[in-house]
């Protein structure tokens, strides 16, 4: 596969090299770097893989940043890429991270839809931004769903 003059493997590799200076360096203009290059791919209409996905929504969950990881997700779902375990409790993670549980309750109900079950540790990260932003009726139908399950 090309896209112009760059091979998608090209791309990825350039993607995987930003992921691997956000990890090194600690730093969150790396993967930045990474999702800009992931934007541009698919406003080239290049289809990411899961692989790829999942390295950058876990590249943003380490920097804090949330909005990204879930347009990541987004652009997943829009492009039949198919998301696996990983990729929900990564996206998942990084709204709890930020107290957007709402967001992260609404993956969570969009995960099972798909037919994949949330472990107890994302159940929990729920739950416990929920106690965190003074919501205990969400954080216990969160409770709820997770023993329904």
């Amino acid at each position: 596969e090309h896209s112009g003059d760059v091979s998608v493997g090209t791309l990825k590799f350039v993607i995987s090299l930003y992921l691997e200076c956000a990890h090194s360096f600690k730093s969150s203009k790396y993967s930045l770097r990474a999702f800009n290059l992931f934007k541009e791919m698919n406003k080239k209409g290049i289809r990411p893989d899961t692989g790829i996905c999942n390295s950058i929504i876990t590249s943003c969950l380490q920097h804090g940043l949330w909005k990204q990881a879930c347009r990541v997700f987004g652009q997943m779902i829009s492009m039949d890429v198919v998301p696996n375990m990983k990729t929900f409790k990564h996206t998942i993670i990084a709204c709890t991270n930020a107290d957007q549980t709402k967001e992260a309750i609404r993956i969570l109900r969009y995960m099972k839809t798909k037919g994949v079950k949330a472990d107890a540790e994302t159940y929990n990260e729920i739950i416990f931004a929920c106690a965190r932003k003074q919501k205990p009726k969400r954080a216990l139908r969160v409770l709820d769903e997770m023993y329904m399950e």
